[in-house]
């Protein structure tokens, strides 16, 4: 069977989804951590992979990332790019994550709140969830082709 353009569903018909999805859930996400951004750092400083002296910056900044790389995605800016960047983000968490785990000190995923239904300690949940977003971003980073704006010289 020969595959043609009319074969191949509309990929934009799936990313537009995809990318109110993922720019959603880090939205939602990031805006709990920043918001309790101390029981954050706790959580962080709990995974011992850090100095101290680090443990703020490291609980600070990923939160004010993923929150702008969400709304980059929900808007429409930088959609590969910010896709591409969570999706790293996500991947170097489920290695600490699992590493956390295999050492018997894991005890909480820190991505949403406490209070959240998307929150576990599962590592498998986590793992399943986890690999899902990662597909996602790989999906729009891959198959978003959207150039970027150039001013049309007059």
């Amino acid at each position: 069977m020969k595959l043609n353009k009319k074969s191949i569903p509309n990929s934009e018909v799936v990313q537009i989804p995809a990318i109110l999805i993922l720019g959603g859930i880090f939205i939602y996400a990031s805006t709990d951590k920043i918001l309790k951004q101390d029981d954050f750092t706790e959580i962080i400083q709990s995974y011992n992979i850090h100095p101290d002296s680090f443990v703020g910056i490291v609980s600070f900044s990923p939160s004010w990332l993923e929150l702008t790389l969400g709304i980059f995605l929900i808007v429409g800016l930088f959609i590969r790019e910010s896709a591409f960047i969570l999706s790293d983000l996500l991947l170097v968490f489920m290695i600490v994550i699992s590493i956390k785990s295999a050492n018997g000190t894991f005890e909480d995923s820190s991505c949403f709140s406490q209070s959240s239904p998307l929150s576990s300690s599962n590592i498998l949940f986590l793992l399943i969830r986890y690999s899902l977003f990662v597909a996602l971003g790989a999906f729009i980073t891959l198959t978003n082709r959207r150039k970027a704006i150039r001013k049309e010289s007059i």
